[in-house]
């Protein structure tokens, strides 16, 4: 190869090694796809709550959305142990200590509102109460907080239609620990809409069966109007959780089925006729009676 051919080719090379270093050079610098990627590598965002449609009582009580909840966001350090200590029930302690270990940000129900510098606190509202009335009937949603099951699924749209949250975005190193110093952004669209489902149901009557029934282990209680069929109290054992859906899963005894829309052979019905003509003729309901279906014919 000739010395002149040898030159070209190392000209070439180093033409286009140059032309790689400036653009390693530039998207260190300037580059404004890089400066974005990074930009998105340091920061980090929590949703501190979602806002959905209330699901009325036939009172226009409030089935969900009927409690109000303390949620602070924290920048973890030794001062946010300090002032959250106070605020978080001894329960819940040993959490708040090891996500403080860990470093990075992170959200927790509080008793009361905690400000400082590193916590903010916002108040909401808690979708399901804990017990939740009529809890299979209503349903419970997914992780992307959409209707899974019971009411919740069946007007999901509409539930859905009064939407929001509360964002808080934090600056992360490359470890995802929180920044010290840095302060949170906080974006909100939230709010509780009076628009929603209401049902026929009766939440006093409702909680009224819950409580007589809670030694059940497995059934379902329902109370009718007589004259119109409404449904005003619709009760299944064991309930499901829509707080703790995990838990419900493990348990054998079956809490997702709801046994007050079970398919049951309609005989245990005609007792409730037996038992007004006996208390019509006078019989003492004391007594006790050993009655077979042939009887009947």
């Amino acid at each position: 190869m000739s010395t002149r051919r040898i030159i070209a080719t190392y000209a070439f090379v180093m033409f286009f090694l140059v032309i790689a270093l400036l653009g390693t050079v530039t998207a260190a610098f300037g580059g404004t796809s890089y400066t974005e990627a990074a930009g998105r590598q340091s920061l980090y965002t929590l949703t501190a709550a979602k806002a959905r449609g209330t699901i009325y009582d036939r009172n226009l009580q409030p089935l969900t959305n009927a409690e109000r909840v303390y949620v602070a966001a924290v920048i973890p350090s030794r001062e946010t142990l300090a002032k959250l200590n106070r605020a978080v029930p001894e329960e819940k302690r040993e959490v708040l200590r090891t996500a403080l270990e860990s470093g990075k940000p992170f959200l927790i129900e509080v008793t009361t509102p905690v400000s400082d510098d590193g916590i903010q606190t916002f108040s909401v509202t808690k979708r399901y109460a804990n017990p939740q009335p009529a809890a299979n009937l209503l349903g419970y949603l997914d992780s992307d907080y959409n209707g899974a099951d019971g009411v919740e699924k069946s007007f999901d749209a509409l539930l859905a239609e009064n939407h929001g949250e509360i964002d808080v975005t934090f600056a992360i190193d490359a470890l995802g620990n929180a920044i010290s110093g840095e302060t949170m952004h906080v974006e909100s669209t939230y709010r509780i809409a009076d628009g929603g489902v209401m049902l026929t149901l009766d939440k006093r009557i409702q909680q009224c069966v819950e409580n007589a029934c809670a030694e059940i282990e497995k059934g379902a209680a329902v109370i009718l109007d007589c004259k119109t069929g409404e449904i005003l109290a619709s009760a299944s054992f064991p309930a499901v959780d829509p707080n703790d859906l995990a838990a419900c899963i493990e348990n054998e005894d079956a809490p997702f089925v709801n046994r007050a829309l079970c398919a049951y052979t309609p005989g245990s019905v005609f007792k409730l006729i037996c038992a007004a003509s006996a208390l019509e003729c006078g019989i003492d309901y004391k007594e006790v009676y050993t009655w077979h279906w042939k009887h009947c014919c």
